[in-house]
């Protein structure tokens, strides 16, 4: 059943869907305004440093002793239905579970610069919410005393 996720970073919004029947993730950007395209294609770029086939992606991978689980297109297109829509859809390699991958993706996004919030279903029912891990270094005993209440009453 394929799965329906939004990230938001400060100047672009995209949706990621997933379907693990077919094997895809799809990243679709409206492409309406001159700055969201930029920032669409600076989104890209950062998922093509880390998961393409460029000899820096590689030697990155080879260093960090990881391999990339998607395939990614030659480059992307626009969507079939409506032409402001940038459409980049990404292939998971044989052996590779749509979980782990969606959630490699997911955590990889929230580490780039801009990065804001994901709107969708949770992948781990016990995962802590985004902000409360990157609170400040003085709040850490307020942070450890929610997780543990989200926690007992879970």
């Amino acid at each position: 059943m394929p799965e329906r996720h939004s990230v938001d970073f400060k100047r672009v919004s995209f949706n990621i869907l997933s379907d693990a029947e077919r094997g895809t993730i799809a990243l679709q950007f409206d492409t309406s305004s001159g700055e969201a395209l930029n920032s669409a294609k600076k989104v890209l770029s950062a998922v093509e440093r880390r998961y393409g086939t460029g000899l820096r992606s590689r030697l990155s991978r080879w260093r960090a002793g990881t391999s990339s689980p998607l395939v990614l297109p030659s480059r992307s297109k626009s969507h079939q239905e409506t032409l402001d829509v940038l459409y980049f859809e990404m292939g998971l390699k044989p052996g590779e579970r749509m979980d782990s991958v969606l959630a490699n993706l997911l955590d990889f996004l929230r580490q780039q610069p801009g990065y804001q919030r994901t709107f969708g279903p949770p992948l781990d029912p016990d995962q802590v919410p985004w902000p409360i891990q990157k609170s400040a270094l003085g709040d850490v005993s307020k942070s450890a005393q929610f997780v543990l209440r989200n926690m007992f009453e879970r």
